[in-house]
């Protein structure tokens, strides 16, 4: 089973390309690893850049997902081209594991030539807890009775 979530507020506020989002906010998800077997982190594209011209969907050339197990030093783990490019990564949960795991996003533009400039990470983050919930025990003294016809 997968389960989808938005996150929220995700205009990849970028220092030097796109123009930041009102806010910065945590966003936190607890997944069971014994039911779930991905999830999806999505975000909105930036529609401007840092200097407020329109940032056409068109111009971005792809979207990096960055993960980091506390917060201070991400490492890309993913990273989704296409024309245009959504902005929607897949975290395989299985190849994870259990415990705590922050996501941020960034942008890469492709127009004007030579293209290539990059966001900086989102200013929210996505804090996705995969736990491993232990089924209930069985149930216990089993009995019988009969029915009157």
């Amino acid at each position: 089973m997968k389960i989808f979530y938005m996150l929220l507020g995700c205009m990849l506020a970028m220092g030097g390309l796109f123009v930041p989002a009102g806010f910065a906010a945590d966003v936190e998800v607890t997944v069971d690893l014994s039911t779930t077997a991905g999830y999806i982190i999505e975000c909105d594209a930036p529609v401007e850049r840092t200097d407020g011209t329109a940032l056409p969907i068109e111009e971005i050339g792809s979207f990096e997902f960055h993960r980091s197990p506390d917060g201070t030093v991400y490492t890309q783990v993913g990273q989704v081209t296409g024309e245009p490019p959504a902005c929607e990564y897949l975290e395989d949960l299985d190849a994870l594991g259990e415990g705590l795991f922050y996501y941020r996003v960034t942008a890469t533009d492709k127009l004007p030539p030579p293209g290539g400039r990059r966001s900086d990470l989102s200013p929210d983050r996505l804090l996705l807890t995969v736990v491993r919930v232990a089924p209930p025990r069985s149930p216990v003294m089993l009995e019988g009775r009969a029915v009157a016809r």
